[in-house]
């Protein structure tokens, strides 16, 4: 969508999406980003959404989107945004044990580890 709006940075996608942009100390998988197509996270999460949001219409937000290149990345932006959310918070339980016939087959799923798994779509822990 930017793109569009703005002719430098269409030809600049192009010319990454061409692999014709220079690379960075010989590594050919890394590209220098020009400092004028970086922004702040924070300054992103607030052009996308408004400081407060309420369950109430939360059709309108769930139509916007920051798309990030990690998962942490993406943990950091879900997080800032749910702050912003008002109404009553829910808290919900989950099992953080194994359920098997084999003894050993339990053993190798201790609960830190349980514990520390972020599966796609569901909520984060706490």
């Amino acid at each position: 969508m930017r793109a569009n709006n703005d002719a430098d940075f269409g030809a600049w996608l192009l010319q990454l999406g061409n692999g014709q942009l220079p690379a960075v100390d010989g590594n050919v998988n890394t590209v220098e980003i020009p400092r004028d197509m970086v922004c702040d996270i924070a300054n992103l999460i607030d052009f996308v959404y408004p400081q407060q949001m309420s369950l109430a219409n939360v059709d309108d937000f769930a139509r916007k989107i920051i798309l990030c290149p990690r998962n942490e990345d993406c943990r950091q932006v879900n997080r800032t945004v749910l702050q912003r959310v008002t109404g009553a918070a829910r808290t919900y339980t989950a099992i953080d044990t194994v359920v098997a016939d084999d003894v050993d087959e339990i053993a190798n799923y201790p609960t830190e580890f349980l514990n520390s798994l972020e599966p796609d779509g569901l909520p984060p822990t706490g």
